[in-house]
This record gives C-alpha cells, structure tokens and sequence, in this order.
C-alpha cells in the first residue's frame, strides 16, 4: 500500500523538490536499525514503542515545529512512516526540503532519520514530536524556546 508515498511524490514534484525513493531491501534495513536502536519490542505503532528514555511534547496545529532543525539536521533525511500503512522510505537532501513536503499533505504518522540512524525524530497522528538518540536534545530545545 503507497496511499501516502503517492501523495508526497506529487506535492514533491509540485515544489520541485528532489527526493530518492529507497529500495525495499535498503529500506527493511533501516527500519530493522531504527527499532531496535530506539524502540521496545512488540507490536503496535513504531512511536508506541519509541523507549522511555527519549523526550517528546505536544504541538497541536504546528506544522513549522522543524524549522529550527535546520541547524542540528544538516546533511540527507530519510522519511518513513507506519509500516502498517506505507512502506516506502525517501531520502531527501536536507530537513528543509522533507517539511516543505509534509507541511503540504494532510496529517499522518512519519519518521525522520539519517544515513546513520544517529536520531530518530517521529510526528504522531495525536501531534506529539518524539526524540530518540540525538534528537532527544533537539526535541528537548524546541520545547523549550516555544515556551
């Protein structure tokens, strides 16, 4: 099922904003990495699951909560979402581009993290950001300076 890839293609190319579609194989091994650095075992969401440990908050109706990522995620993204619902992974050339992307579709679960998989930064479908990894931090300082 590409339910959400199709739509994020279409408003891509509407920006004119590149983007890679990663290989299922490629794909199945970032998210292998990502879970198991991340996440509890089990079922349910892949956010569900986000360990205990890692930070999050609510922003309701704030698409533009990213955009002081720019900064601290400088180089390639890898958006995903629910296996449950899409599995198809882009990578993108940087933060800016991905949420130029999402801001413009309607609201869905997605993941972001990069090459290493050094974060994992999530946007539910309740509009919680999580932080895991490196984005912990990240998370923790747009709390803070939208207070």
């Amino acid at each position: 099922m590409r339910y959400i890839a199709d739509d994020f293609i279409v408003e891509a190319k509407k920006l004119r904003i590149s983007y890679k579609e990663i290989n299922m194989q490629d794909a199945l091994r970032i998210r292998n990495n990502v879970e198991n650095l991340y996440c509890k075992k089990g079922y349910g969401a892949l956010w569900e699951r986000i360990s205990i440990e890692n930070f999050g908050f609510h922003t309701p109706n704030n698409k533009a909560i990213f955009k002081n990522l720019n900064a601290e995620i400088n180089n390639e993204v890898i958006i995903f979402f629910e296996e449950s619902t899409d599995k198809t992974f882009f990578k993108l050339k940087n933060i800016v581009d991905l949420m130029n992307v999402v801001n413009e579709l309607f609201g869905f679960v997605f993941y972001i993290t990069d090459e290493n998989e050094s974060f994992l930064l999530c946007r539910n479908d309740h509009e919680f950001i999580i932080g895991a990894g490196k984005a912990k931090k990240w998370v923790e300082n747009l709390l803070k300076n939208s207070t």
